[in-house]
Formats: structure tokens, C-alpha cells, sequence
């Protein structure tokens, strides 16, 4: 959605630019047929209007916009897509119908033009593209068909030969766009979440630890070390030992509020609203207990243990770094001094 939104706002002096032009030749095929001046000077107004948005929007710097606003923006001009090629199609085709210009073909096939226009610049939304080319091209191409000389009906012919092709562009156009998305989704999962386990990777447990940081609130950060996984791995082969990894992955995503794998058997867990250490306990056996679980692999029972070190947020630190720092001292701490427990992170004196 937010591709679509950018590629709205990018093409925005476009379409504007399109209005304008279309503006001007309406106006001078009614200079040229003799209307008086004071019943079209008033579009003059629409034409500076024009000209003052597409210098609005050249200037404007591209900001991120939440989900919520940029699904309303989309809704919003896809309606007045609909709007506008509404009236601009129904004003050419009663234009062609009454003869209401001297020249019969001038203002149709420029309404059509815009429209062509509007459909490829609004090809990143499908409803909006495909209502600019139903509703903006066809009908005016069917009164030139019905209601024109030799000359309007080959020009309508045309007309609907290229609404016919800018539909095909616009269904493979999205169908690229589809691709490209998914593809831009896989990176960002690649990115973002672990492969094996699909817990956080490293980066976004940074930007959890950030988060609740600037939020100030009391979470604590666990550092958890398994206990005997490398000898499973080692002797019952990789396979074994991934499974057992995803095992107890899920377990561990049932006691944190946010859980990351940092590379091996290496896990960091995130516990909100901890600010003490009795607490934090509570929370730490429930990860001890979960991965001393046995996990049952094609018949054969696999065990590990856990060491785990904590630090608490703001006591321990108040930056990213101090708090993994912190949390992994006392888990290293652990691993040299029996492994299979909890150590919180020693302040000096």
C-alpha cells in the first residue's frame, strides 16, 4: 500500500499537468467557435490552480505516511478519478452528440488523451487506471462512433483500440508491480526475521530494546545460552539440531514479549513491565523450564538446558548496547560457573 501511495504522490504533477492541458484546449476550441469570454474566463481559475499544485508537489519532500492515511489518500482519489472521468466523459460525449464545437473530433480525443494520461499515471492503482479508461475513453469513443463523420468514427475506433491495449498494459503493469512487492516483502522478512526459527533477527531486537527505551518503560533483557546443543549437533547431525532449535524457538516466543535469535543457540528474550528482580525471576524459570523440555525428533528424545543472564531497564542501562552488554556478562558469568541457571547482572560496588 505505501508502494502504491509513493507512486500516487510521485505522479501527482502529472495529472495535474494533464488537467491543464486539457483546460487550455477546451477553452481555445470555445475562443475559436466565438462563446463569449465571461462564460468560460472562470476556468482560468482551475488552470492557476493546476499550475500552483504541480509546483506544490515538485517541492514537497516525500514523508512517510501511516497505513491508516495512506489506505484514506488512495480511497479518496480513486473517487475523484471516478468523479472526474465521470463528467469529463459525459461532457464529450454530449459535446459530439449536440455539435456543441465547430471541429467535432478536437475536445473528445483531448478528453480521451487526458484520460489515457491519467490512466498510466495512476497504473499503480488498478480501480483508479481501469475507471479512467472504462469511463473516461469508451464512451466518448462510442459517440464519436455514433454521432461522427468518417473522420470521428476512425478516430473512435482508435479510441477504444488504445483503451483496449492500455488495459492489457495495465493488468500486466500491476501484475509487475504484485511481483516486485512480494519480492520487497521476502527481503524485508529476510531481514528482519530469523530463517530457521522465524524469531526477530538481530537488527529488529535492536529496535525493540530502542522502543521501549524511549518509552521508558521497565522491561528486562535476557541473554539465554543452550546448554549441550553443540554435542547434539555434533552427534546427531544438523537436522537434529535445527529442529530442536525451532522447538524450543516456540517455547521461548511463550515467555517473552519479544524474542530474537542472535546466531546459533544464542536467544535474547525481551520481558515487559519488569522492573525488579523478583520479578524477573518468575519470568526467567518459565525460560529455564522450556528448554529443559525434552523435544521428541523422529523418535528420539533430545535435551538441553539453558544459562541465562538478565539485566533490567533503566536500572542496568539506559542504551541498546549497555543492556546487551550487561545481560550477556552475567549469562557468560553463568556458563563459567555451572550453566543451568539465572544470574542477573552484578553492579559494582
Amino acid at each position: 500500500m505505501r508502494q502504491q501511495h509513493a507512486a500516487l504522490r510521485d505522479n501527482m504533477p502529472l495529472l495535474h499537468a494533464v488537467a491543464a492541458l486539457n483546460l487550455v484546449i477546451v477553452d481555445s476550441a470555445l475562443w475559436a467557435d466565438g462563446f463569449p469570454f465571461k462564460t468560460w474566463a472562470w476556468t482560468g481559475l482551475l488552470f492557476i490552480v493546476s499550475l500552483t499544485r504541480i509546483v506544490q508537489w515538485r517541492s514537497r519532500v516525500p514523508k512517510e505516511v501511516e497505513l491508516a492515511e495512506a489506505a484514506k489518500q488512495l480511497r479518496t482519489a480513486e473517487r475523484l478519478m471516478l468523479v472526474v472521468c465521470s463528467a469529463t466523459s459525459g461532457f464529450a460525449v454530449w459535446a459530439t452528440a449536440t455539435k456543441f464545437f465547430s471541429s467535432s473530433v478536437l475536445v473528445p480525443i483531448s478528453l480521451v488523451f487526458g484520460s489515457l494520461c491519467l490512466a498510466h499515471a495512476m497504473s499503480a492503482l488498478p480501480r483508479a487506471a481501469v475507471t479512467a479508461v472504462i469511463v473516461g475513453i469508451v464512451p466518448a469513443a462510442i459517440a464519436m462512433l455514433t454521432f461522427g463523420d468518417g473522420l470521428s468514427r476512425l478516430l473512435g475506433f482508435s479510441a477504444l483500440s488504445v483503451s483496449a491495449l492500455q488495459l492489457s498494459f495495465l493488468r500486466r503493469t500491476y501484475g509487475a508491480l504484485l511481483d516486485l512487492m512480494r519480492l520487497q516483502k521476502r527481503m524485508s522478512d529476510m531481514a528482519s526475521f530469523d530463517s530457521l526459527t522465524g524469531l526477530l533477527s538481530r537488527r529488529v531486537v535492536l529496535e525493540e530494546i530502542a522502543a521501549r527505551l524511549e518509552r521508558k518503560q521497565p522491561f528486562a533483557l535476557a541473554m539465554v545460552d543452550l546448554d549441550g546443543f553443540k554435542t547434539i549437533n555434533d552427534t546427531r547431525g544438523h537436522a537434529m539440531g535445527d529442529a530442536l532449535l525451532r522447538a524450543v524457538s516456540k517455547r521461548f516466543m511463550a515467555c517473552g514479549d519479544a524474542v530474537g535469535r542472535l546466531g546459533g543457540d544464542e536467544f535474547v528474550v525481551l520481558v515487559d513491565g519488569v522492573a525488579d528482580d523478583a520479578a524477573c525471576m518468575a519470568r526467567m524459570d518459565q525460560i529455564l523450564a522450556g528448554a529443559k523440555e525434552p523435544v521428541i525428533v523422529g523418535g528420539t528424545t533430545l535435551q538441553v538446558s539453558a544459562s541465562i543472564g538478565y539485566a533490567l531497564s533503566p536500572r542496568d542501562g539506559t542504551e541498546p548496547g549497555t543492556l546487551m552488554r550487561a545481560a550477556d556478562e552475567a549469562m557468560y558469568e553463568v556458563k563459567h560457573s555451572g550453566k543451568a541457571r539465572v544470574l542477573g547482572h552484578q553492579r559494582s560496588a
